[in-house]
């Protein structure tokens, strides 16, 4: 299951994203959410893939916690992200992935990760 290309396009009072844990989303397309009020956003274990661009002109989004294995090449380029929450069970950070996230000024690595 996945958020397709300009899903959530332009949505400007969606401020925040909850993913359930028994979620079955597994993929956040490019430009899922271009141009749209997002603030936060939360996703589960469960989810595999942000495809490259998908916070693509998301201006207002600078909270994410994310509770997943690997976070892929470019995931979070030129993000606005402030804040990064991420999983003990994170394994592997793709290159470039958060490369060009200027506002990018605290990240939450858990002790017994």
């Amino acid at each position: 299951t996945k958020i397709e290309y300009n899903c959530f396009s332009s949505c400007s009072n969606l401020r925040h994203i909850e993913i359930p844990t028994d979620s079955k989303l597994k993929y956040l397309s490019q430009k899922a959410l271009q141009y749209c009020g997002v603030e936060s956003i939360s996703i589960p274990e469960s989810f595999v893939e942000f495809r490259e661009g998908w916070c693509e002109d998301v201006d207002k989004l600078t909270n994410i916690s994310i509770f997943i294995n690997l976070i892929q090449k470019f995931a979070f380029q030129n993000s606005s992200i402030e804040f990064l929450s991420i999983s003990p069970h994170l394994t592997y950070i793709d290159d470039y992935a958060f490369c060009s996230s200027h506002n990018l000024c605290h990240v939450d690595i858990p002790s017994n990760s």
